[in-house]
């Protein structure tokens, strides 16, 4: 019974959607990303929260774009709004760009069942993500880095990439340095990316504190190890 009233009540949340207040409609959004089991009925709501990708309010558009990345079973659907998502990376807003580089995290890492159409384009969004990394907020460039380690799986766009992620360790904030690092620590255990990532490694202590070089002793003793015993890390 609980589930079949949460059910009736999906209409009249979407319906919310369309009210004045943008914290409602944030509100709204951001529940129906929640309701993912209720298939049926999100399916037909999945226009209406695309549509708030366009709001003038910045927490709209970033909900909005969140809700999406939550629903990314819904491939049908979700496949034809990435490259609106992508867009977003370019928004005024820096919030809504750390949601868009987030919501493509969710989108990018869900498995194999996902149809070709879906996973190329996430494989065309990976130049614009790329292009982040120059943000002039340290939160996008950071989420945009840990992204792109998400979307390990497109290793031949990934491998071009990972000198301009060790770039990012001369980066003037810590937690970008930081992402920069661990992100090339977690590549570091796939074999397809061993070779790059000692080309780029001698260059990468020059900038970091106390913690972020223990991380980056951790990742050179991946590299030191035979291909097969970085698996276990």
């Amino acid at each position: 019974e609980f589930v079949n009233a949460i059910r009736t009540v999906i209409p009249s949340i979407a319906e919310s959607l369309k009210n004045a207040g943008s914290n409602v409609r944030s509100a709204a959004i951001s529940s129906l990303g929640h309701l993912a089991e209720f298939v049926d009925t999100i399916r037909t709501v999945i226009p209406s929260i695309v549509e708030c990708l366009k709001n003038a309010d910045s927490d709209v558009r970033s909900a909005a774009i969140s809700s999406l990345g939550k629903l990314a079973e819904f491939v049908d659907a979700i496949r034809t709004v990435i490259p609106s998502i992508v867009q977003c990376l370019k928004d005024a807003d820096s919030d809504v760009r750390s949601a868009a580089t987030s919501s493509l995290g969710n989108l990018g890492g869900r498995g194999e069942s996902r149809p070709a159409e879906f996973v190329d384009a996430i494989r065309m969004a990976i130049p614009s993500i790329l292009e982040c990394l120059k943000d002039a907020d340290w939160l996008a460039r950071s989420t945009a880095i840990s992204l792109l380690g998400k979307l390990a799986e497109f290793f031949d766009a990934i491998r071009t990439v990972i000198p301009s992620i060790a770039e990012c360790i001369k980066d003037a904030n810590s937690c970008v340095r930081c992402a920069s690092v661990t992100t090339l620590k977690d590549l570091a255990k796939q074999t397809e990316f061993i070779d790059i990532i000692r080309v780029v490694a001698p260059t990468m202590t020059e900038t970091l504190n106390a913690d972020e070089y223990s991380i980056a002793l951790f990742l050179f003793s991946c590299m030191l190890r035979p291909p097969s015993t970085n698996s276990n890390f």
